[in-house]
């Protein structure tokens, strides 16, 4: 185990929703790990060194899952797909009512008026 002597202590503020999200992503990982792990991949990948995908996760059976997509999120994306869909249908629909009324146009302009019997 390293020594105490091997590190140096520093004070780091950060802003609170960036300490949320790495308290979330650490896991049962303490704050400290999560830091210096995110750090090391950093620097390793600067230097074209990282070939590890998921470096400092080797103490662990697996790595943790990736943190869940928000419902708003999800939501909102499944709604903009949706409206996407409905405009592709709706314009579908009125290119069918478009050929159709063209279609019966040109039936209509075919057909001849029957002419008035005589007598009648």
């Amino acid at each position: 185990m390293a020594k105490q002597d091997d590190y140096i202590r520093i004070t780091l503020r950060l802003p609170q929703d960036v300490h949320r999200r790495l308290i979330e992503a650490a896991g049962p990982r303490s704050l400290n790990a999560e830091i210096v792990t995110r750090l090391q991949n950093t620097l390793d990948l600067d230097e074209g060194l990282s070939s590890d995908p998921s470096p400092g996760y080797e103490h662990m059976e697996e790595p943790p899952p990736y943190p869940p997509i928000p419902q708003s999120l999800l939501d909102e994306y499944s709604l903009r797909a949706d409206h996407e869909r409905l405009d592709r249908l709706k314009e579908a629909i009125e290119w069918i009512i478009s050929l159709a009324e063209q279609q019966i146009g040109r039936t209509h302009s075919k057909v001849k008026k029957p002419k008035p019997r005589s007598g009648e």
